[in-house]
């Protein structure tokens, strides 16, 4: 019998309330994930996020996921949300991602991904990198931050 996987997310990526439904584990983990998910090993993941007071922990955490699994970053600090899929196309990225709750109040947030053309992640990409985050199942290596 096989366990259930978490749904973890929505109709526009990761979105909660920090503290309850985001945790910077969670962020570290999806961090992870998302740079297993591509392959490590020198990939390049775009990242920004949008004014919420808990952008900088995200942004570290999210940082610090992606490193360990052997991605550069690139880090674009505070943006809109459609800049980080224009700069995934342009700085010829593997993925991008997004730290933003959108129109939730402040006390939410969430993590959104980008493909390479500039385009959100599909249903099916979100379950695999649901299935990596649950399973623990991310490839560690080193990254660095780009300039």
């Amino acid at each position: 019998m096989s366990l259930e996987i978490p749904k973890l997310f929505g109709t526009s990526g990761i979105r909660g309330k920090v503290g309850e439904d985001i945790s910077l584990e969670l962020a570290v983990d999806v961090g992870r994930a998302v740079a297993s998910y591509i392959g490590g090993k020198g990939g390049k993941i775009v990242l920004g996020y949008d004014s919420r007071t808990s952008n900088i922990m995200m942004e570290n955490a999210i940082t610090a996921g992606i490193l360990e699994c052997g991605c550069n970053v690139v880090k674009l600090g505070m943006a809109p949300t459609p800049l980080v899929g224009y700069a995934t196309i342009k700085l010829n990225a593997d993925a991008g991602v997004m730290i933003t709750a959108s129109h939730n109040p402040p006390e939410y947030n969430g993590i959104k991904l980008w493909n390479p053309d500039g385009m959100a992640y599909r249903q099916e990409q979100e379950r695999t990198i649901e299935e990596i985050v649950h399973k623990k199942s991310s490839k560690l290596f080193h990254g660095k931050i780009l300039d």
